[in-house]
């Protein structure tokens, strides 16, 4: 799988959501007079190898305090895989009928530095635009092992109301409690929270980073140098999204072309600091944004706490069966 595939269509998403969304979600300075250029005297020093996500993480921005981690997602998703399964066995089916359940998506997952990767040579050289996909990432992308995405093993109509709430009414002597066996567990996790809206802060976040790919000076600077470090080494591309992106790199592994370019990519964001520059750049936007909604990530995040305590309830109690 190419990270381009998910960075693309995120950025395709975003740019509508950009262009359309409510004022409120959009970065502004804090009198509300126009857009926030954050003056960077000196680019944050991150851990480029990070990065890269081979071992499972991102580089960290100020938002992630407000979006679950891997390990949390990890318990969430564990925590309702259980339940699920444990309804659709109350109606007759198997646990695995709880397969199709979809996953928490981490912040790991959704950091838009992830788009900049590689940013080291040995991933750059080894799997260029194409995401190494190792026993632990495989694992990460469904949560666990257990909660996969896969599709229901079988067809049964009745059996896809009980998982799912479809239809009311009763199946196999029981009434279909509502949103089905996914409602039913979802309700627990979230007993004694007030539900917030779930993609308030990736949907927040995307349109911060692509405001500031837009509107930052120093993006436009720092894309501009690495597009001329690109230039000097036979690669003609305007940013790095457009050289990750390339429609060349579709084969199922890299090609040698892919390689070759991903490894300039990557000496030539070493050269201009280019990574470090839009980190910098992001975290203002993302502070910004974080005083200016902070009572509603307030409320998230009390969510979110929730929601994480009932599932490490759940874990505890299903004895090694989640």
């Amino acid at each position: 799988m190419r990270i381009v595939g998910i960075v693309t269509a995120a950025l395709a998403a975003t740019a509508v959501l950009a262009g359309c969304g409510d004022s409120a979600a959009q970065p502004s300075t804090s009198s509300g007079k126009g857009p926030l250029y954050p003056q960077i005297t000196a680019a944050p020093a991150v851990d480029l190898a990070a990065a890269d996500g081979s071992q499972g993480t991102v580089l960290s921005l100020p938002l992630d305090a407000y979006i679950m981690t891997s390990a949390q997602t990890a318990t969430l998703n564990d925590a309702k895989h259980f339940l699920i399964a444990t309804c659709m066995e109350r109606f007759g089916y198997p646990a695995s009928s709880a397969g199709s359940v979809p996953q928490a998506v981490s912040a790991d997952a959704q950091s838009p530095l992830a788009w900049f990767r590689p940013t080291q040579l040995e991933a750059a050289s080894r799997f260029g635009y194409h995401a190494p996909m190792t026993g632990s990432s495989a694992s990460n992308q469904s949560g666990t092992g257990q909660s996969g995405t896969g599709a229901m093993p079988t067809q049964d109509p009745a059996e896809v109301v009980v998982l799912q709430g479809s239809k009311t009414g009763y199946v196999n002597g029981q009434m279909v409690p509502p949103g089905g066996c996914i409602g039913s567990a979802t309700a627990k996790l979230s007993q004694g929270q007030t539900a917030q809206d779930a993609n308030f802060v990736g949907d927040l976040r995307f349109q911060l980073a692509v405001r500031a790919q837009n509107e930052s000076p120093q993006i436009r600077v720092a894309n501009s140098a690495w597009s001329d470090c690109m230039k000097s080494m036979g690669f003609s591309y305007a940013t790095p999204k457009d050289a990750a992106g390339d429609r060349r790199w579709g084969s199922a592994v890299p090609t040698s072309s892919e390689v070759a370019v991903a490894v300039a990519d990557v000496k030539c964001k070493q050269k201009t600091n280019l990574v470090n520059v839009i980190a910098g750049v992001y975290q203002s936007y993302e502070n910004q944004a974080i005083t200016d909604h902070a009572t509603q990530l307030k409320a998230i995040k009390d969510w979110e706490n929730g929601q994480l305590a009932n599932a490490a309830k759940v874990v505890a109690t299903c004895s090694g069966a989640c």
